[in-house]
């Protein structure tokens, strides 16, 4: 917009000696001038040793259906340090296995879902500085496009 000037600020909270009780959650407040203000509210999560919590998020058994865009196998995931993240189809990394499969975090994107993407899917999550290893095993089923019934 022509005359219009924007000022980008920056902020940084330090907090040199971090202890459990500075969790909590902070706003930032800023004004300039009479009428220009800005909030912005943050979380702060103190952890005081290295953890991994994994499950799943909707059950171990779940479904897609063939032709799907994608497919999103995402489990809750919390963790600190940020730990590394593999998946296995059927026992083999997934995403060598077929160029349809990305990792994304610590979800699995199937892209284009189609039924060899039926089975076992296992996410293995891992923190080897601290020793600390967690495994998930979820079951993908995967439904025909055509849904007819059984001839007696």
């Amino acid at each position: 917009m022509k005359g219009r000037t924007e000022i980008l600020f920056y902020s940084v909270l330090t907090l040199p000696v971090l202890q459990r009780s500075d969790r909590g959650r902070y706003t930032c407040r800023v004004t300039s001038g009479p009428k220009a203000k800005w909030v912005s509210k943050v979380n702060v999560h103190v952890y005081d040793r290295p953890f991994i919590r994994l499950r799943a998020r909707n059950g171990s058994v779940l479904e897609a259906n063939v032709g799907q865009k994608s497919y999103h196998l995402d489990p809750e995931l919390q963790a600190f340090p940020a730990p590394q993240v593999i998946w296995l189809k059927d026992g083999m990394v997934a995403a060598e296995r077929c160029s349809r499969y990305r990792v994304n975090e610590s979800s699995l994107v199937i892209r284009d879902v189609a039924e060899e993407d039926a089975g076992r899917y296992t996410v293995l999550v891992r923190n080897k500085a601290y020793g600390l290893y967690r495994n998930l095993t979820l079951t993908l089923v995967v439904n025909g496009r055509n849904c007819s019934s059984i001839a007696h």
